[in-house]
């Protein structure tokens, strides 16, 4: 995470920080029965120091960092114009009801709330929630392998299928995506001609920007690949 320098910028950071104290719990996990606090109470609580000090929290950008994360950007601005970039890396962890554009839809979130709570310092609630506080006298820690097993093989790379690329068509119709802007994509972020080109994973990815980033403009049908 970048460190605001503009004199400016810090200061009124500085008067976010004290303008704001913890933010309460307002959820509860039904499932394992504990009480939490959303991102959307971050979001709100966060938003109102840092109007009130004369900054704003946008999000930048983001890209897929692995298969299990991703790399997302904000920029904090003053009104003076004054402004400082960071960074965050959140989990993107695909499991059974939750497709990858959905896991990246989660990361986002996930890293804007964390990152918002890291600029302001915003205490935690509760005890629970403090590692280092933690009751851990009945944790076993699992054994290690005497030696770390053989590396499998690198996975062969698949072609992108036909269902694939009509499924790629089907989204850029929808949310006004160009023939081009996907070209363009294509050789930026993977260095490759065309989504016929990429890995599995990278057409995943490519197909999770078309759906995130871009808002719903229903289009004719164009072939992209």
């Amino acid at each position: 995470m970048n460190v605001a320098t503009d004199p400016t910028l810090a200061a009124a950071l500085v008067a976010a920080q004290r303008a704001i104290s913890n933010v309460p719990h307002d959820k509860t996990n039904t499932f394992h029965r504990y009480s939490y606090t959303s991102s959307e109470a971050i979001f709100r609580e966060a938003r109102e120091a840092l109007l009130g000090a004369g900054l704003a929290a946008v999000m930048t950008g983001w890209s897929i960092e692995s298969e299990e994360a991703v790399r997302v950007s904000f920029r904090l601005i003053h009104e003076s114009g004054a402004s400082t970039d960071y960074e965050v890396v959140a989990p993107a962890l695909v499991d059974k009801g939750r497709p990858f554009d959905k896991a990246v839809s989660a990361a986002l979130t996930l890293a804007e709330s964390y990152w918002l709570r890291g600029l302001l310092l915003i205490p935690r609630v509760a005890d629970s929630e403090d590692v280092a506080g933690r009751d851990d006298t009945a944790y076993t820690p699992v054994a290690k392998p005497a030696s770390r097993p053989a590396p499998r093989p690198a996975p062969r790379k698949r072609p992108v299928s036909e269902a694939q690329l009509r499924e790629l068509t089907v989204a850029t119709c929808k949310y006004g995506v160009t023939r081009e802007a996907v070209l363009e994509h294509c050789r930026e972020c993977f260095q490759a001609a065309s989504p016929r080109d990429l890995s599995e994973a990278d057409f995943c990815s490519l197909l999770a920007w078309v759906r995130l980033g871009h808002p719903e403009t229903p289009e004719p049908e164009e072939e992209v690949a």
